[in-house]
């Protein structure tokens, strides 16, 4: 509630266990997933094309929140995801 997710590697905000539920409420996840370069110190790089909010097998609830300038799309479901937007 009230959080700003902004400018993740991969994806913004990932909901994914069986069974899951999550509550998104008056946020920004805007400009997630662009990938990165990796860092000194061996980190593999990422690769772009990441979501800002992915939602798998599991339950979330997004309430007057801004998905926006995400590199994939502002919301990704799947494998019996479900979502709901207000």
């Amino acid at each position: 509630t009230n959080s700003t997710i902004v400018d993740c590697a991969a994806t913004g905000l990932y909901v994914g266990d069986r069974g899951t539920r999550a509550s998104v409420s008056c946020c920004n996840v805007v400009r997630n997933g662009f990938g990165s370069t990796g860092r000194a110190g061996g980190e593999p790089p990422v690769p772009n094309g990441h979501s800002g909010v992915y939602v798998e097998s599991s339950m979330c609830w997004i309430e007057d929140t801004l998905l926006a300038g995400n590199s994939l799309t502002g919301l990704s479901v799947v494998r019996s995801g479900f979502v709901n937007i207000s």
